[in-house]
Parts: C-alpha cells; sequence; structure tokens
C-alpha cells in the first residue's frame, strides 16, 4: 500500500475544498489533461455533473494516471492523482500506478 491512503484524510470539508481550489488555481493543465484522456466532459476541469463514473474501467483510469504522471508537471500530477486517490470510488485504483516512497 502507497503512503497516500493510509496517512491521509480529507475528513474535514474545508480541507478538501481548499486542495480543490488549489489544484484548480496552480495545476489546472494536468486535471484538464487527465480528464480529456479519459474523455470526461468537463468545463475548465469540473466535471459535468451528470457523467456516470460507471462508464470508467479501473485499467482506463491506471493508463491516463501513467500518461498523466509521464507529463512535464510531474509534481501537480502526483499531488492531482493523489487528491483523486483519497476520493475513492473509480480512482482508487491509481494507487496502484503512484511511485511509492514519496
Amino acid at each position: 500500500m502507497n503512503w497516500t491512503a493510509s496517512t491521509l484524510s480529507l475528513a474535514d470539508p474545508m480541507v478538501d475544498e481548499l486542495l480543490k481550489k488549489y489544484l484548480l488555481h496552480e495545476h489546472r493543465a494536468v486535471i484538464v489533461g487527465f480528464l480529456d484522456l479519459l474523455n470526461i466532459p468537463h468545463s475548465e476541469g469540473m466535471i459535468e455533473e451528470n457523467f456516470d463514473y460507471a462508464t470508467l474501467t479501473n485499467e482506463r483510469v491506471q493508463e491516463a494516471a501513467r500518461s498523466l504522471l509521464a507529463s512535464s508537471d510531474r509534481t501537480g500530477s502526483e499531488l492531482y492523482l493523489k487528491y483523486l486517490v483519497l476520493q475513492g470510488g473509480p480512482w482508487a485504483g491509481i494507487e496502484e500506478v503512484l511511485p511509492t516512497g514519496v
């Protein structure tokens, strides 16, 4: 198990909102790139409300995560992907492709 899920928790909605705003402000291109890789409809990085998450397979999500990690914004990519892991659901499998020992 990677450190992400075992050591972090975003139980406080305020912490979650602050991190989300930071990511959207500082690393929007990372978010948009990831969503585009998965063909997820969005508006400037915000996923459309009617999107059906059940259409995402673990394999597609992990493949997109690997591609994102190979991008030029490695730090932003890792932070965003770790944030998604904490959200759970279709993003939980991302932890398997995150670098270990960080």
